[in-house]
């Protein structure tokens, strides 16, 4: 298992802590209304079916992790041009749901101190993505370039 697979596999942990900081952020008596910021999430929030929505959104998470380690492991052949674009895509997706997961659960965490100081939650979202997404290219840089440069060009 490569870093393109553990990043992978850590979306799902990820999401059930976006959903754990989610009911904190909940039990705090902050109403999920004002934050959820998810269309579908937004609508199942107001149609007060939180707790259907929860099993389907890791559900979801699961099932879109699941399809792109297939992909990658089962599709994808590094010998081949085309599916070298797609798999720097199929990284910058696993990269994008990463960040956005991360960002999600840290600022749910966050949010009393971001209400009762007045910090406008931009700057921290800023901060949060700026640095995952900084440490995610330290860790797959390496894999990702020796995937993309494939067995031919090892060789050389």
């Amino acid at each position: 298992m490569d870093s393109v697979d553990r990043v992978i596999w850590i979306l799902p942990v990820l999401a059930v802590l976006d959903v754990a900081s989610t009911l904190y952020v909940e039990g705090l008596g902050v109403p999920l209304i004002s934050h959820e910021a998810g269309f579908f999430a937004g609508f199942f929030v107001r149609a007060g079916l939180v707790y259907v929505y929860i099993p389907l959104y890791l559900l979801l998470i699961i099932g879109v992790c699941y399809i792109l380690w297939s992909i990658k492991n089962k599709k994808l052949d590094s010998s081949n041009q085309v599916d070298k674009v797609f798999f720097v895509f199929l990284v910058l997706a696993a990269c994008f749901i990463y960040v956005n997961l991360t960002a999600a659960f840290i600022v749910n965490f966050l949010l009393p101190s971001i209400v009762s100081r007045g910090i406008d939650e931009v700057y921290i979202n800023l901060l949060i993505y700026a640095s995952s997404a900084f440490s995610l290219g330290l860790y797959l840089w390496g894999d990702v370039v020796v995937w993309v440069k494939g067995p031919d060009e090892e060789k050389q």
